[in-house]
């Protein structure tokens, strides 16, 4: 394996790892606060 295949699949673990971390912190909002909170958050998160 190269190293740009290395770096591509790196990029897409991390792509996974982040995605679900903001799914992990969307079901915390929603549990916690209700799901208008919880869709706030990921309206925000799309917008950065």
């Amino acid at each position: 394996m190269n190293a740009i295949t290395a770096v591509q699949n790196f990029s897409l673990t991390m792509n996974r790892n982040f995605k679900a971390f903001q799914e992990q912190v969307y079901m915390a909002w929603t549990n916690k606060e209700g799901k208008s909170m919880g869709i706030n958050v990921m309206a925000l998160s799309r917008v950065k």
